[in-house]
């Protein structure tokens, strides 16, 4: 897989479906790697990504029409990821960028 050290943005919202919740990760993941993140670092955000859009499910439940929004940012030595669901953040977490 090809790696880039350039910053990175990416933002997106997501239906209330669990469905979505693996792809998410999965998303997360890929971005992470292609922006020089090791494969275990990868690997644990797919894991907290997936985790914590299943908890925005859980705990929003009153409000079904909020969206679940994903956040990456890959900038200098660091990859963060966000996940949020209206007004509440349920992950927030950086990881070194090896390459």
């Amino acid at each position: 897989m090809e790696t880039s050290t350039s910053p990175l943005t990416f933002a997106a919202s997501f239906s209330r479906d669990a469905r979505f919740a693996p792809t998410v990760g999965e998303l997360a993941a890929k971005l992470a790697q292609t922006t020089g993140c090791a494969e275990s670092a990868a690997l644990e955000i797919r894991a907290a990504v997936t985790a914590a859009f299943e908890a925005a499910l859980a705990a929003d439940a009153s409000d079904a029409s909020a969206s679940i929004a994903l956040a990456l940012r890959a900038d200098g030595p660091t990859f963060a990821t966000e996940v949020t669901c209206g007004t509440h953040s349920y992950l927030h977490l950086t990881h070194p960028r090896s390459a």
